[in-house]
């Protein structure tokens, strides 16, 4: 009897501590009068009225939140106590501002034009010492140092001289602490990775799945690369086993396509 209580218990803990923390979310809300946004809690409550501009991505405000007030024009990162923190140092990217991930945001720095992180309470976690990073997935994040603007036709960049322009750059993998475990990452090979696959070695991993990094120190960092592993399962499984009986399983009639053209 006391191991079923038990057990019921901690089920009945596994399933209500992700429901409170999605009770603890805000939602943002759009007013369709003033074409501003705020945030609404769980039960639809207005938290914080609508009067921040449209270039705010955050769907669901965890923790801290990028935004730019549509009146005013003051940019800040705010915390649902009310503080305002880090203005005027918002991470722009693609016309969007960043949101929470992993317990961090990105910062950029107007002085020194450099992007660092911040931590769910709006303290600096990772000094601005990048000239680029992306967000933290695993613990990991993707950042670039020594790096110097280059317009999309590789001429240098000036102020005003290109629309289009890219950081060309040392690439590092970083932790949670700002230490780069990896560094010199040819950025070409860092693209469809799974990065909650990480597996340590100290040899590189299997190359039919796996991209490797080399660590700073030892041993290599590895990651199933989504690209690599939908073409082994498709040519050494799918293929490998196909016949004329499981080939008529997999075909249909008639497919139907919604939304996607509009005829005139």
């Amino acid at each position: 009897m006391r191991n079923t209580v038990f057990i019921l218990l901690f089920l009945m803990t596994g399933i209500w501590q992700p429901a409170v923390a999605q009770n603890r979310n805000w939602y943002s809300y759009y007013n369709a009068k003033t074409g501003l946004y705020g945030f609404k809690d769980g039960s639809g409550k207005v938290k914080i009225p609508a009067r921040f501009n449209d270039l705010i991505r955050a769907n669901r405000f965890r923790n801290i939140v990028a935004v730019m007030e549509g009146e005013s024009g003051k940019s800040y990162y705010l915390l649902k106590n009310g503080q305002k923190v880090a203005r005027d140092s918002l991470f722009v990217w693609d016309m969007s501002y960043d949101c929470e991930q992993e317990g961090k945001i990105r910062f950029h720095d107007p002085v020194t034009d450099k992007v660092g992180f911040l931590d769910q309470n709006g303290q600096v976690k990772i000094p601005a010492v990048y000239n680029d990073a992306q967000p933290f997935y695993n613990g990991l994040a993707l950042v670039i140092h020594n790096g110097k603007r280059i317009c999309a036709d590789g001429k240098p960049f000036n102020k005003d001289s290109c629309e289009h322009w890219s950081w060309n750059g040392t690439t590092a993998l970083i932790d949670t602490n700002g230490v780069i475990l990896a560094d010199s990452i040819d950025v070409t090979k860092t693209e469809n990775l799974n990065w909650y696959t990480l597996k340590t070695t100290t040899q590189p991993a299997d190359t039919a799945l796996y991209t490797s990094f080399k660590a700073k120190k030892n041993g290599f960092y590895n990651f199933i690369n989504y690209e690599k592993e939908f073409k082994n399962w498709f040519y050494q499984q799918f293929l490998s086993g196909l016949n004329q009986k499981k080939m008529s399983g997999y075909c249909f009639q008639e497919v139907t396509v919604e939304g996607l053209f509009k005829h005139t």
